[in-house]
Order: C-alpha cells, then structure tokens, then sequence
C-alpha cells in the first residue's frame, strides 16, 4: 500500500518458525520496526561504492522479478536489482534498487512537508568520523561540516543519483 504522499509500504508477516532473531520480540505494538528504507539508484556498482565510503557493507543482493514486485513499484513488468546495505545489523538497513529498462530516472519534485525525500540520516560514530567522511567525499558535499551548540556535528551530502544524506552524530 502507499502513504499520503504515495510512498510504497509494505507489511511483513513471516510464517512460524521462520521469524529472524531480530523480530522475535513480544510486544503489544502492532508495528514492531522498521526493517528497511529503499532509493532507486541507476548505476548499482557506483551506488555500492558511494554507500559503502559511508560506512555501510552490502549484505544482501536479489533480483526482484514477478507480479508482486510489479505491484509495490506501481511498474508492470518490473525488474530491480537489489542490494542491501548495513553498518553491522541486518535490521534496520538500507536498499538499493536498480531498475532495468528505459524510463526517466529523475527524482520527482516532492512536497515541502514530504519528509522522506528532504534526506535519509546516518548516524556517525563521532566528529572525527564525520569530518573524514566529508573530506573523502567533498565533491557529494553540500554543507558541513557543522558543529552544533549541543556538541552533534552534521554534514548534508548527496548521493550519485541526487538523493539527499543527512550525516550526524549522537549526542
């Protein structure tokens, strides 16, 4: 299904006895977590190679193909190369999906109050961390480093296909 704003969601129920450690939870909460957040990337190796100078390791890789795939992307016919990204746990991760096929891959104008799109935060071990990154990566770099008055730094990046990241610190 899709949110106010047309985002695709979708719920996992997994089978008994099929529940991966990470969900084997008791909890009156209907919503137990979020296991993933998904962009659409157009060139898999470089998309790779940018996430993973961030922090995050490839833990997963499928082809997607068939009418449930068809379904959640809106696409008929779809057919996405997966990668799963992460800095150390399986849940929550990040995905990169590379569509096959000729269409327009530019990212649509969004909402002012579309929170999604504005940026996927990563949390960076420390300042240090985050001000290496940002040397590293200085042609991504939109602002930042800054060090805020709470002692967190942060720094805005995008990514080879335009979406926005949010690096910060814990505080």
């Amino acid at each position: 299904f899709r949110d106010p704003e047309g985002h695709p969601l979708e719920l996992i129920a997994f089978p008994a006895g099929a529940v991966p450690p990470q969900w084997q939870t008791q909890s009156r909460n209907l919503c137990l977590g979020i296991d993933h957040s998904a962009v659409s990337v157009s060139r898999t190796a470089t998309s790779i190679a940018f996430y993973e100078s961030l922090g995050l390791n490839r833990s997963a890789h499928s082809l997607n193909v068939g009418p449930e795939q068809a379904r959640l992307d809106d696409l008929p016919g779809a057919v996405v190369q997966v990668t799963a990204l992460a800095p150390f746990q399986t849940s929550p991760h990040g995905e990169l999906g590379c569509y096959q096929g000729d269409f327009d891959r530019r990212i649509p104008a969004h909402g002012s109050k579309d929170i999604t799109y504005t940026r996927l935060v990563l949390t960076i071990q420390n300042q240090v961390a985050l001000e290496a990154i940002c040397a590293r990566m200085s042609d991504a770099l939109l602002s930042g480093p800054e060090l805020r008055e709470d002692n967190s730094c942060r720094a805005l990046l995008r990514d080879p296909d335009g979406h926005l990241i949010w690096l910060e610190t814990a505080t």
